[in-house]
């Protein structure tokens, strides 16, 4: 299916925090958070090939994404989907709300929304909607 990815259910951690890249203020001006997420062990285990280690996988959990929904401001909240490096060029991401729909329906897909570009001679990346028409894509 065009644009769904298989939900994730784990979520890449360095000891008590989540380890994420980083990533730059979006078109709109609003922050941007995003933290690594994964399908299943193998999609992990692939990821994990040229990874640092102290990283370890800890399921995503529905309180995880509710507590981060419920604070204030105007973030724009990312999972990426089954990454396969740390290095990629380009991701595709969920928003935390769509992902949290996703769990709470028991659906194997999520829609990916946006993707995480990387920039030019950098190793921050760029929140763009994947559909630029899509007015769901926006910044939250």
């Amino acid at each position: 299916m065009v644009g769904l990815e298989k939900t994730p259910h784990y979520v890449l951690k360095a000891g008590t925090l989540t380890h994420e890249p980083s990533v730059v203020q979006s078109e709109s001006g609003s922050a941007t958070y995003a933290i690594f997420g994964f399908s299943d062990k193998p999609q992990y285990d692939r990821f994990m090939v040229n990874a640092a280690e102290g990283l370890t996988p800890y399921p995503l959990v529905k309180i995880f994404l509710q507590d981060q929904l419920a604070q204030k401001g105007n973030t724009l909240r990312l999972v990426i989907l089954d990454p396969v490096s740390f290095d990629a060029l380009e991701w595709k991401a969920a928003t935390f709300e769509s992902v949290l729909e996703s769990i709470q329906s028991r659906s194997e897909f999520v829609k990916a929304s946006h993707r995480l570009v990387r920039q030019e001679s950098s190793t921050s990346y760029r929140a763009l909607p994947s559909d630029p028409s899509d007015p769901s894509a926006s910044a939250r």
